[in-house]
C-alpha cells in the first residue's frame, strides 16, 4: 500500500512469485535486463532502485496489457534478486498549443487570418501509468539498502555453514584415511605370512622323505598302512597348497580394494579442499595437472598421460572445484576402462599395451574445447546413447560420481560434456566444451 501498486513480483531466479497482476518470467527478465541496461547508460548512477512509468515506450516487446509502470528494488545489482512493483496503464490527457492537422492560415480582404490550429489541442496518450512519487522512490532506496545488508548477512552465514560442513567433511575423510591405513597394515602382514613358505617346504620335504623310505616304512607298519600314510600326507600338502593360492588371491583382492578406496578418498579430499572456491578465474592447465597429480600413482602404475595445449587458451570463469571433480573422474574412468581392456587381452593371450591418456585443449572462435582420449575398452554402439543416464554404468565395479553426475557438474558451470567411441577395444574420447561466455 505504501507504493500504491497494482501488483508485486518477487524475482529470485526461482519459480516466479507474483500477486495482483498476471505476469510471466520471460517478461520480468526482459524488463529487468532492459532497465539495467538503461541505468548503466546513465553515468554516476549506482542506485539499487530503477523506476519507469512507461516501460514499453522504447521497447515495444515489453508492452503488457496490464502493466505500464515498474519500480524495481534491488534488481540485477543485488545478486539477481528483485522486488518489482507494478502499476497498470492509466490514460493521460495532454494539452498542446495548436493542432498540426488543422488548415493553414487564410487571406481574407487582403489580411492574414490566424488558423484555428492555435486553439488548445487535447491528445490522449497510452502506455503510461501514474508517475512514481518522490516519497515512493525514497522509500524504495531505504528498502534497497536494507535488502543489501540482509543479502550480505545471508551470504556470510551461508559461507560459514559451508565452511563448517567442509571442516566436518575433512575430519571425516581424515578418520577414514586413518582406518584405511590400519587395514593396509593388516593386509601387508597377511601378505608376509602367505609369502612365508616354511611350513609348506617342510611338508614337501616330509612327503619326499616318506616317498624315499616308503619301503622301510611299509616293512615297519605294513605295506597298506605305509601307502595310506604317504597318500594322506600328499593330500594334506595338496590341500594346503590350494588354500595358500586361494588366500593369496583373496589378499590380492583386498589390496586392490584398499587402493581403490584410497583413490576415492584422495578424490574427495581434493574436492573438499577446493570447494570453497566458486566462480573464479581459472586456467585449465592448472586444473588438469592438479587432477592428474591426485591420481598420479594410479596413472604411472599403468602407463602415462600427456597434455597438448594451444598457446592462446584463455582463462575461464568457472567453479574450479567442480571442473576438477569432472577431470578427476574422466581420468579415473579412462584407466578403469584400460583395466577392463587388459582383462580381455589376458584372456585372449594378446599383447598388452600400456595406458595412454592424451588430453588436448584447443580454441575456436566461440569455444575452448578439451578432449580426453584413452586406449581403454571403449563403448559398444548400442551402449553409447545410455552412458549419461542416471544409474547406468558399463563397469562391473562403478565408482566416483559417474558420467551422469559429471555431465550435471559440467552443465552447472556452463560447459557441455559428450562422449564418443568407435566401439569395443577402440578406446573413447570425452569432450568438454566451454563457450565464450565463460572466458575470463
Amino acid at each position: 500500500r505504501a507504493f500504491d501498486a497494482h501488483g508485486v513480483v518477487v524475482w529470485d531466479q526461482t519459480p516466479l512469485q507474483h500477486w495482483g497482476v498476471e505476469v510471466d518470467a520471460p517478461w520480468c527478465e526482459s524488463v529487468l535486463k532492459h532497465l539495467a541496461e538503461q541505468q548503466a547508460q546513465q553515468q554516476n548512477n549506482a542506485s539499487n532502485v530503477i523506476a519507469t512509468h512507461c516501460v514499453s515506450a522504447r521497447l515495444s516487446e515489453l508492452k503488457h496489457p496490464q502493466v505500464a509502470g515498474v519500480l524495481v528494488i534491488g534488481g540485477p545489482l543485488i545478486s539477481g534478486r528483485a522486488l518489482m512493483m507494478l502499476r497498470k496503464e492509466e490514460a493521460q490527457e495532454k494539452r498542446w498549443g495548436g493542432d498540426p492537422s488543422a488548415s493553414a492560415m487564410t487571406v481574407r480582404d487582403g489580411m492574414l487570418n490566424p488558423r484555428n490550429s492555435f486553439d488548445v489541442w487535447k491528445e490522449t496518450l497510452s502506455g503510461f501509468s501514474r508517475p512514481w512519487r518522490p516519497s515512493e522512490l525514497a522509500l524504495a532506496e531505504t528498502l534497497a539498502d536494507q535488502f543489501t545488508n540482509a543479502f550480505v548477512a545471508l551470504g556470510t552465514l551461508d559461507s560459514a555453514q559451508k565452511s563448517a560442513k567442509l571442516n566436518m567433511l575433512n575430519m571425516l575423510l581424515h578418520d577414514i584415511g586413518n582406518a584405511l591405513s590400519g587395514v593396509s597394515g593388516e593386509v601387508l602382514q597377511l601378505q608376509q605370512a602367505v609369502m612365508d613358505k616354511t611350513a609348506m617346504d617342510n611338508l614337501e620335504r616330509l612327503v619326499g622323505f616318506i616317498k624315499t623310505h616308503l619301503g622301510a616304512i611299509s616293512d615297519a607298519m605294513g605295506e597298506q598302512k605305509g601307502m595310506a600314510l604317504y597318500e594322506l600326507i600328499g593330500e594334506i600338502q595338496s590341500t594346503l597348497a590350494n588354500q595358500f593360492i586361494a588366500v593369496d588371491d583373496a589378499i590380492g583382492h583386498m589390496e586392490r580394494g584398499v587402493i581403490h578406496a584410497r583413490e576415492l578418498l584422495d578424490i574427495q579430499k581434493a574436492y573438499a579442499q577446493t570447494s570453497t572456491q566458486y566462480g573464479r578465474k581459472c586456467h585449465l592447465a592448472e586444473i588438469i595437472n592438479d587432477a592428474a597429480g591426485v591420481l598420479r600413482n594410479s596413472i604411472e602404475s599403468r602407463g602415462a598421460y600427456y597434455l597438448t595445449m594451444e598457446d592462446d587458451v584463455p582463462a575461464l570463469t568457472v567453479d574450479r572445484s567442480k571442473i576438477m571433480q569432472v577431470m578427476m573422474n574422466l581420468i579415473k574412468n579412462a584407466y578403469e576402462a584400460w583395466d577392463a581392456r587388459q582383462d580381455i587381452m589376458n584372456e585372449q593371450n594378446d599383447d598388452q599395451e600400456p595406458l595412454l591418456i592424451h588430453i588436448e585443449v584447443s580454441v575456436t572462435s566461440d569455444n575452448v574445447v578439451l578432449t580426453l582420449q584413452d586406449n581403454g575398452i571403449g563403448i559398444a554402439p548400442e551402449q553409447l546413447p545410455q552412458v549419461f543416464n542416471d544409474q547406468y554404468s558399463t563397469k562391473q565395479r562403478s565408482s566416483g560420481v559417474g558420467l551422469f553426475s559429471c555431465k550435471k557438474l559440467a552443465e552447472s558451470c556452463g560447459a557441455q560434456l559428450s562422449l564418443q567411441s568407435e566401439g569395443k577395444l577402440q578406446g573413447a574420447i570425452a569432450t568438454l566444451v566451454f563457450p565464450k561466455e565463460l572466458w575470463a
